[in-house]
């Protein structure tokens, strides 16, 4: 219950706290490798998601689709960025976010034995069982944040 209420960017702040109080340090690295991961699959999911602006459309011209993202930002100073997101960009996030949801997985189950749940869905799936190798972590957001130039802030008068 008490995670319910705790936001995306503080219940990772809270597993590592807690996961300090376990006996093994193996298990202790894992879990922060593995919210590493997801603190990293979560910025760019954020990122994709809330600056999603439009599509941009495969064509003769343009042979990649994209998507188009655009942010701002007002912590202190106005900002923004402008950037695309690919399929292959999409594709990897996915593939990422599969094997850490495996590895997530497979520390619950040193944690607290396995779920029968998912050992039967797994089977149903016909996926394997989940496994303690570390995941290569996904790679950082490349986001090119601009200063907002002056003009967008306090535009000419007109001369009416």
């Amino acid at each position: 219950m008490v995670v319910t209420e705790l936001g995306n960017k503080a219940i990772p702040n809270a597993i590592r706290s807690t996961s300090k109080t376990l006996e093994s340090d193996v298990l202790i690295e894992h879990i922060d490798h593995f919210l590493k991961g997801y603190e990293s699959l979560l910025t760019k999911r954020n990122y994709w998601t809330h600056g999603l602006r439009g599509v941009i459309p495969e064509t003769e011209d343009n042979p990649i689709c994209a998507g188009m993202i655009k942010t701002f930002s007002a912590k202190g100073t106005m900002k923004y960025s402008e950037d695309r997101v690919t399929v292959a960009q999409l594709q990897q996030f996915f593939s990422d976010a599969t094997a850490f949801s495996s590895f997530c997985e497979a520390i619950l189950n040193e944690l607290q034995g396995e779920n029968e749940l998912w050992a039967e869905m797994r089977e149903i799936l016909n996926k394997p069982p989940p496994s303690l190798e570390r995941p290569l972590l996904p790679g950082a957001l490349n986001k090119q944040i601009r200063a907002v130039p002056t003009h967008w802030l306090r535009p000419e008068p007109s001369p009416e």
